[in-house]
C-alpha cells in the first residue's frame, strides 16, 4: 500500500497537460504544435505570440499549471495576449525564448494618439523573475498639469501640447536628466515614471506629442531569469509546475510527473 499511493498521485498528475489542452481548445485558444521534447503545452491567442514555458495560458481551470508563478498570460476578447498583475494590464507584443526577453505595452496607452500614463511601472517588484535589461530599456518621467514652466528650457523641452489643460502644461524627461530649475513636485499635480525602449527616448523628448506616443506604444522590454526552486528540475531536463491551491513544486519529466526536485528523483520517489 505504501507504494500505491505515490503511483496513484503520479498517474493523476500525468493527466493534467491533456486536460488543460482539451479545456483551452474548447474556449477557442489555439494549441501550438509541440515537438517531442516539449513537456508543456503551448498556445496562441491569435496574435502570433506563442505562450510557452515558463509562461502558461491562464484560465480559471488551469490547475496545476506548467510554468512560473505570475507568468500566466490571458487572451483578450480581441485575441491579444495580455499579462495582468495586480490592477494593471499589459499587452504582450513579443516573447523571445532564445534571449529570454518579453516586450510589454501598458494597456492604458495602447491605440491612443495622446496617451496619458496612469501609473508607475512596478513589474519587477511584483514578479522578481522579471528584470529591466539596462541595454534596451530606459525610464521616462512625466509631470502632469504643471502650473509653472521651465522657461529657460522651453526650446529643448517642449510641453506635451495634447495634454495642455487650461493654463497648465505637461512635460516628459529622461528620468536621469530632469531639469532642476523648477520644483516639479510642488507645481505639478502628478508625476508618473514609466519604461520605454532606450532607442525611443530621444524621439520621445524631441518630437512633442507624436514622439512620446510612439515611445509609449512601442512598449518596453524585460528579461527573465530562472526560478531558484526550479533550477534542479530544469537542469535535469524537467519543467516546473505548481498547483494554484498550493506552493508545492511539481517537476514534469518525460513520461512522468510528481512532487520531487529533479527528474532523477523519480525512482527514489517510488521507493519511499
Amino acid at each position: 500500500m505504501s507504494r500505491q499511493k505515490p503511483l496513484q498521485l503520479q498517474l493523476h498528475l500525468l493527466l493534467f497537460p491533456s486536460l488543460i489542452l482539451l479545456s483551452v481548445g474548447a474556449n477557442g485558444v489555439t494549441p501550438v504544435n509541440s515537438t517531442s521534447s516539449d513537456l508543456c503545452p503551448s498556445y496562441d491567442c491569435g496574435d502570433g505570440v506563442v505562450i510557452s514555458y515558463p509562461f502558461w495560458y491562464n484560465n480559471t481551470s488551469t490547475s496545476p499549471y506548467c510554468g512560473y508563478p505570475s507568468f500566466g498570460l490571458s487572451c483578450s476578447p480581441d485575441n491579444e495576449t495580455i499579462l495582468r498583475l495586480s490592477s494593471d494590464t499589459y499587452y504582450v507584443k513579443h516573447i523571445n525564448y532564445s534571449t529570454k526577453t518579453v516586450t510589454l505595452v501598458d494597456a492604458d496607452v495602447m491605440g491612443n494618439s495622446c496617451p496619458r500614463v496612469r501609473h508607475n511601472i512596478s513589474l519587477t517588484s511584483l514578479v522578481p523573475q522579471l528584470r529591466y535589461p539596462n541595454y534596451t530599456t530606459s525610464n521616462l518621467t512625466f509631470f502632469f498639469c504643471c502650473s509653472r514652466f521651465p522657461q529657460a528650457y522651453l526650446n529643448n523641452y517642449a510641453s506635451l501640447s495634447c495634454l495642455i489643460s487650461g493654463q497648465n502644461q505637461s512635460y516628459v524627461f529622461s528620468s536621469d536628466a530632469i531639469p532642476e530649475t523648477i520644483d516639479w513636485y510642488r507645481y505639478c499635480k502628478d508625476k508618473v515614471v514609466t519604461s520605454v525602449m532606450r532607442s525611443a527616448v530621444l524621439d520621445a523628448l524631441l518630437s512633442n506629442t507624436s514622439g512620446f506616443s510612439r515611445a509609449l506604444q512601442g512598449g518596453f522590454e524585460l528579461d527573465w531569469g530562472s526560478l531558484v526552486d526550479c533550477r534542479a528540475c530544469e537542469n535535469s531536463g524537467g519543467r516546473c509546475a505548481y498547483n494554484t491551491n498550493s506552493t508545492k513544486l511539481l517537476c514534469i519529466c518525460k513520461d512522468k510527473t510528481g512532487i520531487w526536485k529533479r527528474c532523477s528523483d523519480f525512482n527514489i520517489f517510488l521507493e519511499n
